[in-house]
């Protein structure tokens, strides 16, 4: 991507529209024309295929059998993310392309962007809880300010790719609900589905409504929490009886994140799932020797790996495994 993009002022609506006009003619004018309005905004898949096979390598140094490249690759396919974005209020960015609320939506975009040119075929992403309306009415019309400017960017990048897209959670009396269900039309016919959950609260899924509609969620591999290194209010029932999480100290906002950042956060993921893959309500032990050797990383040696790919780091992912605590370093 073209770093001097994002360094353009902008101190007016009309100045908006015409940065996102011009935006739209260098999209047209690319090789790679798969995100619309917003292309030059993502870089190719291409380019984050390749930036994922020249950073695995030493990501996967963490496994104690490592797989390669291509059957990392292969492995992505299956792999399902649930990401709970946050940290909006409190990462501080200088980014005079865009506002703060159309940045937000714009780190789901590339997020999503990044899982699909990884050969990922499904994902599940927190819009915000019913719990958020508890804070006031100032705090939910920020919410709903943020995700009424996201709807453009993914819908166009929907469309254009012709992404499958379920919601889950919206009352019939969302603020919101008739721009997202004009946003995002029905596609049967897609190789990737995204399910939005919008407005959630756990209590949905007792209600018959909302049981049926869980079914319709893939099962999470992997929960993806930002800035907090807990889950309240965002648990999905059922769909997570064997996900493990995966802890991302840094807030979800465009400018806060480059798209190798992203590439790393994905593979981050997948890494936090084979490490921790058929440990989760199904674990067996092979042997007693087994037992023996986590006993001893966890127990005796208090095992904390730490894998820094920079000297000058910039993102953090903490994930839990058999034999102790791994951190990455980015």
């Amino acid at each position: 991507m073209d770093e001097s993009r994002r360094g353009t002022s902008r101190s007016s609506e009309s100045e908006l529209q015409r940065e996102m006009e011009e935006t739209f003619q260098r999209s047209m004018e690319e090789p790679w024309r798969g995100a619309g309005l917003y292309g030059s905004y993502l870089n190719s898949p291409e380019d984050i295929r390749r930036c994922f096979i020249e950073l695995w390598p030493a990501i996967e140094k963490v496994l104690d059998e490592p797989i390669g490249v291509e059957r990392a690759l292969l492995e992505m396919r299956d792999l399902v993310v649930y990401d709970i974005p946050d940290g909006t209020r409190t990462t501080l960015t200088m980014n005079r392309n865009m506002d703060v609320q159309l940045d937000a939506g714009m780190w789901c975009l590339a997020f999503t962007h990044t899982l699909k040119s990884l050969g990922a075929r499904k994902v599940v992403l927190m819009t915000h809880t019913a719990y958020n309306r508890e804070r006031g009415c100032a705090e939910a019309q920020r919410i709903l300010a943020t995700v009424e400017k996201g709807i453009a960017p993914m819908a166009d990048y929907c469309s254009r790719n012709k992404l499958r897209v379920n919601i889950t959670g919206m009352s019939d009396e969302y603020e919101l609900g008739e721009s997202i269900k004009e946003a995002f039309p029905p596609i049967v016919d897609s190789d990737f589905e995204i399910s939005f959950l919008v407005d959630y609260r756990e209590e949905f899924f007792l209600e018959e409504r909302g049981r049926l509609l869980i079914s319709l969620l893939p099962d999470i591999d992997v929960v993806i929490r930002h800035t907090k290194l807990h889950i309240s209010g965002g648990w999905l029932p059922i769909k997570t009886l064997h996900s493990t999480y995966l802890y991302s100290q840094n807030g979800t906002l465009y400018s806060n994140w480059t798209y190798d950042e992203h590439v790393v956060l994905v593979a981050a993921a997948l890494l936090a799932k084979l490490l921790n893959e058929g440990e989760i309500l199904t674990k067996t032990y092979a042997s007693i020797e087994d037992v023996k050797r986590r006993h001893q990383s966890r127990e005796m040696n208090l095992s904390n790996r730490v894998v820094r790919m920079h000297s000058t780091s910039k993102k953090l992912f903490v994930m839990g495994s058999p034999l102790g605590l791994v951190q990455l370093y980015y």
